[in-house]
């Protein structure tokens, strides 16, 4: 990865002849190197010059060569035109060739292809300020007409368009879904002239690192922008690859000539050793075909594209990550943070190795150093809920088979090295064996140590991560744990469900239970309030790390409430104490470190047993509570302003006693309270442990965004932004993929 950058500025008001522009030849070159002892100072280097309403013509040797700036080149770069053009300069060190000019009375583009292996397209854009000889119109059907030619590789624009992003009218609103309709996103809306953005910087790659940074000269009306970005220059040359894979009938053979016994450790240890056989093979070298000229080899070439991508998109029919996806490969813009990963940004192997040591250390710990800082209030004696007992139950051989048959295929190998796939075609002769592992931990009430090991690979939340913090710890269970678990599990969300033990407002990780149940049973309690001429307040409250600052003391105390005790609380209380786990990422793991607190994120049992600890069912409150896993909404209605502040206030006071009890953290910076049907602008006095909490007009729970009057007017706003970048993929990858695929897409993602 290489960074380039690009200054874009603009000069106005100098006259177009030659010897009038002499006089002000002093102040250019003086602003100009202005520039570039700024950038020196900043330690940053300007790789290309874009620069509108320019009149530097190519004739004036003299003044080029004063004005000759960072080794410039401008030759065959550049469009000019009564008024004032655009033009590029780009450092002779970098690669560039003119790619597309235009430029008529009104308006200017210029664009170059710079780079060598991977190039990148740069483009200069001038608009004249609205006026009745400068018609709009004509500039948006120029700027559709260029965009429209950037299909596929990156293009970043950068100019003078004189619309206002800042501003609402209806012209500017055209001009943004236009944008955003042909896959173009703006990188900045800083104001750059009294107030207005008028200089915008737009790319249609969303995984380019660009920023800028904005200067002020007396010779330009307008700001300088610095703009740098983060992009591939060079790519090593395509060469023979190898493949590694697992041999799964050497395996097979393995299996059947030292089948593993009864024993749980034994067979969780010959099945990981089993399955590390693997065989590497070269890729087949293509012979090739006389007869096959250039017509056919395109037509061969797109019919397999074709069904390449009609495959891709079948793997990932319900998968809406996976979809997009297989969109970015389609465009060219392949979404990968290996290069952010944890080890990389070390070079020394001791220092990688150090790095994931560390991580396992913050990841096993965070939990317990953030319950600690609780203050903690001690439980009310336990009450039981129900009559009822839990048991676990031994499964047969059929249950075991159908938890291997669902297992996903596309998951990765925890501790014990087996892929699923491997585990699958290998089920007929495992399937004893593991159905013997799964029963004996049940009537044993023990779970072996091995399976208790989970790796955790850490996952860049950003572009640029640099603390701990700015990783997600994927956890990956080994693949014997996850049938054990989903066979307990299922278990025991039968029974929770069959005895109605959660709340009825709890929907996370439950069966006919998802976000469009909470968000209609949330929206029609607010409505029913309003309907009844009542004041109403809901409030957003973000819990911090909640699954990792979970007590497994309490999370037992909470299952003898429910009913699970003797041998079943026994099987729970193996399963949560003395869990271990390690860092894995690009060939550095970490040595085990033992986990105290929270359930086991990443896991098949771990969001049923995190239900259990949060259920709220028997929780008074004066308004009613809705959760979907750690996202919750109280909502208050009464027909006093004064009255409703005071309701809300004694729940939150109730809810944080009963968070300290459960150790429990609630973030009040991003906890936020909305007014509906509230016509006078109130405010109320709103507190969560001393700390006042804010008053939003519009919040986004569940992916919709609410408003105060529930027109969800800013919600199609945001909606129709996103709507105008699926259009403008559409438009790009129409011609890659076949037409019952293309329905499909439609209805999977604007549908």
């Amino acid at each position: 990865m290489a960074a380039t950058s690009t200054l874009e500025t603009t000069i106005e008001r100098l006259e177009s002849k030659l010897d009038q522009v002499i006089s002000w030849q002093k102040e250019v070159v003086d602003e100009i190197r202005g520039m570039a002892n700024t950038l020196e100072q900043l330690r940053l280097t300007a790789d290309t010059l874009a620069v509108e309403q320019q009149q530097l013509r190519t004739d004036n040797y003299e003044l080029r060569k004063q004005l000759e700036w960072n080794e410039t080149e401008i030759d065959k770069l550049k469009s000019t035109r009564r008024g004032g053009g655009s033009a590029i300069f780009a450092h002779k060190k970098i690669p560039s060739k003119l790619l597309y000019t235009f430029c008529d009375e009104y308006n200017s583009i210029v664009a170059v292809e710079i780079g060598d292996r991977e190039k990148t397209v740069l483009a200069c854009i001038y608009r004249p300020p609205d006026s009745p000889t400068s018609p709009t119109n004509t500039f948006l059907d120029l700027l559709e007409d260029f965009l429209t030619t950037q299909t596929f590789g990156s293009t970043i624009i950068a100019g003078d368009f004189n619309f206002d992003l800042l501003s609402t009218s209806t012209i500017v609103q055209r001009y943004f879904n236009l944008v955003l309709s042909n896959g173009f996103y703006f990188c900045d809306n800083t104001p750059t002239r009294q107030g207005a953005c008028l200089n915008h910087v737009i790319t249609n790659n969303i995984d380019l690192l660009i920023n800028t940074q904005h200067f002020q000269y007396s010779l330009f009306d307008h700001d300088t922008m610095f703009i740098e970005v983060e992009c591939a220059i060079d790519r090593t040359p395509a060469e023979r690859i190898t493949h590694t894979k697992t041999n799964v009938h050497l395996v097979r053979e393995c299996l059947l000539q030292n089948l593993p016994d009864t024993n749980a450790r034994s067979s969780v240890d010959a099945i990981r050793a089993s399955t590390k056989i693997k065989e590497a093979r070269d890729s087949p070298i293509k012979q090739s075909k006389p007869w096959v000229d250039k017509e056919m080899s395109d037509c061969i070439r797109t019919k397999n594209y074709w069904l390449y991508c009609a495959n891709c998109f079948e793997r990932q029919r319900n998968n809406v990550a996976g979809t997009w996806g297989v969109i970015r490969e389609i465009l060219g813009k392949s979404k990968t943070r290996s290069t952010n990963t944890l080890s990389d940004r070390f070079t020394k192997h001791e220092d990688k190795r150090r790095a994931v040591s560390d991580a396992n250390e913050y990841f096993a710990t965070v939990g317990k150093n953030l319950a600690n800082n609780i203050v903690y209030t001690s439980l009310p004696p336990i009450r039981m809920q129900t009559g009822y007992q839990f048991t676990l139950q031994a499964a047969p051989e059929s249950t075991i088979q159908h938890a291997i048959n669902n297992m996903s295929t596309s998951k990765a190998a925890g501790y014990d090295y087996v892929q699923p796939n491997v585990l699958k075609q290998c089920s007929d002769i495992l399937i004893s064996n593991i159905t013997s592992v799964v029963n004996s931990s049940i009537n044993q009430s023990h779970v072996p140590s091995e399976l208790k090991i989970s790796k955790v690979v850490p996952i860049p939340k950003t572009s640029t991560p640099v603390n701990f913090c700015d990783y997600r710890p994927i956890n990956i269970p080994s693949a014997t744990d996850k049938i054990l678990q989903k066979t307990v599990n299922t278990q025991l969300t039968e029974y929770l469900e069959k005895y109605d033990f959660l709340s009825s407002r709890q929907y996370g990780f439950r069966p006919r239970s998802n976000t469009q149940t909470a968000l209609f049973d949330v929206v029609t309690e607010i409505q029913t309030h309003c309907d009844k001429k009542e004041k109403v307040a809901a409030v957003f409250l973000d819990l911090s790390k909640a699954f990792d600052t979970c007590d497994k003391r309490i999370l037992l105390r909470r299952f003898s409430e429910l009913g699970i005790n003797g041998s079943s609380q026994r099987w729970f209380k193996s399963f949560l104490n003395q869990r271990q786990q390690y860092v894995s990422d690009k060939g550095f793991d970490s040595v085990l470190h033992s986990v105290e607190y929270g359930v086991v994120q990443g896991s098949i049992l771990g969001p049923t047993l995190f239900n259990c600890y949060v259920n709220l069912k028997d929780i008074p409150l004066h308004g009613t509570l809705f959760m979907y896993a750690d996202d919750i909404v109280l909502v208050n209605a009464t027909t006093s302003t004064e009255q409703l502040q005071t309701l809300i206030n004694e729940d939150l006071e109730r809810l944080l006693r009963w968070m300290n009890q459960h150790k429990l953290t609630l973030n009040a910076a991003k906890t936020k309270y909305m007014l509906f049907n509230d016509n006078m602008g109130s405010t109320l006095n709103i507190l969560y442990n001393g700390e006042q909490i804010e008053l939003v007009q519009n919040f986004k729970y569940l992916g919709v965004w609410f408003d105060s009057e529930l027109k969800w007017t800013y919600h199609i706003r945001e909606l129709n932004k996103k709507l105008s970048q699926v259009a403008g993929v559409f438009k790009k990858i129409s011609d890659c993929i076949p037409i019952e695929t293309k329905r499909n897409l439609y209805f999977f993602i604007a549908i």
